[in-house]
């Protein structure tokens, strides 16, 4: 039996610090966009910001660790108390952790380039070349929980975290493990990171026309944020094993590349065409849980693919109205948000859109109860990358 299931999941955004908070802003609709005065840029930005440094988790002290790394710790400590993964019990040389992040240390790299301007290099710390590797943020969590299994940090654009799941499922599939840790995590609210889009003017400002200025929205901005979302999966047969309550599926998932550029995806979506055609196949999908994110380019290649791909009758939602967009970190917070659906039996609202496109294209304005079986997550990033997920409450 090589089902892959989901037996742990923990987020961390602003002003969520469990699932269970991740549950009340799906369910309720809520917006977590919050005001951010650029110093350089003389311009009030729309953001989503994590505040808690988390510079002590369980009890132990890890302020020297990134700050990407001890959110991530954070996060993963919710998904492995979930499935009673936190005990001496488990064989930790069968546990892996494999950690998608676009931006991966980029916050600390920042941080430690003003410090060094300021002070000198003579007056840097023993700690900083570890601390500025991107492998920093797996080693970080393999150390803090003591798991033994190989450790991989993907940096793949904003598909970082669903191809971290990918190659989380294939290392169970394949035997070389019983469990894995995966997800991502970015903290990518920094000077460097905002400038650049800043430049494209691909931000969302205070002064935009907030209202429609989500997903499918008509700004052609996005609301930049930070968080982190981890899975803990493993197989069937294993979590049946050890008695572990199963959340749901990772059924299928593929990956492509554009190969286009480094600056630009292909706008005709047919390489997600392709992608979806081969994950989804026959099976009926309860909701998809869009990627679209409020950039035109975007959003419409995700309006051609579904309106090619599905019936009409299949509904499309996108949280990034409520959370904002979390680069790599992505993917794996829509995933978390199709297993609370799983759970709870509702689809979240998608707040912030264009109201004359909910009109002829099947997008859920309103927090819709009802059983969810099957969600479609897809994603793709700058420069091309491709990546979708069919999570199923069932086998």
């Amino acid at each position: 039996m090589n089902n892959i299931c989901v037996t742990g999941y923990g987020i961390i955004t602003h002003k969520v610090e469990n699932s269970i908070d991740f549950k009340n802003v799906l369910e309720k609709g809520i917006c977590l966009w919050q005001n951010y005065p650029h110093p350089y840029q003389h311009e009030i930005l729309k953001v989503s910001i994590i505040e808690n440094d988390y510079d002590t988790v369980s009890g132990q002290r890890i302020a020297r660790y990134p700050r990407a790394a001890r959110i991530a710790i954070a996060a993963a400590h919710e998904a492995l108390e979930m499935a009673d993964l936190l005990d001496d019990q488990v064989n930790r040389r069968r546990i892996g952790v494999v950690i998608g992040s676009s931006c991966g240390v980029i916050f600390e790299i920042e941080k430690t380039m003003k410090e060094t301007f300021k002070r000198g290099l003579h007056r840097l710390r023993p700690t900083t070349v570890g601390a500025l590797n991107n492998n920093s943020i797996t080693t970080a969590i393999s150390s803090f929980f003591r798991f033994h299994g190989p450790s991989f940090t993907i940096s793949n654009s904003c598909t970082s975290s669903i191809d971290a799941i990918l190659l989380g499922k294939m290392l169970i599939e394949t035997g070389q493990l019983d469990c894995c840790i995966v997800g991502g995590i970015d903290t990518a609210v920094c000077d460097i990171v905002i400038g650049g889009f800043l430049k494209l003017n691909l931000l969302l400002k205070d002064s935009s026309n907030i209202e429609n200025s989500g997903p499918f929205g008509e700004s052609n901005q996005f609301v930049l944020s930070e968080g982190a979302g981890i899975l803990l999966l493993e197989s069937q047969e294993h979590a049946m094993k050890r008695g572990a309550k199963i959340f749901g599926y990772v059924e299928r998932g593929a990956m492509s590349q554009d190969a286009v550029s480094i600056f630009h995806s292909d706008q005709s979506g047919n390489h997600m065409i392709s992608i979806i055609e081969k994950v989804v196949g026959d099976q009926p999908i309860t909701y998809i849980n869009s990627q679209a994110l409020g950039l035109k380019e975007n959003d419409q290649i995700e309006e051609y693919v579904y309106k090619k791909i599905f019936d009409p009758n299949v509904l499309i939602t996108s949280i990034k109205g409520m959370i904002g967009h979390a680069l790599g970190a992505s993917g794996v917070l829509q995933c978390i948000s199709a297993l609370l659906s799983f759970q709870y039996g509702f689809i979240p609202p998608t707040i912030h859109t264009k109201k004359s496109k909910t009109k002829d294209f099947p997008i859920v304005a309103s927090t819709i109860y009802q059983q969810v079986d099957r969600v479609l997550i897809t994603s793709h990033g700058y420069g091309g990358n491709n990546s979708c997920l069919l999570l199923s409450r069932n086998m």
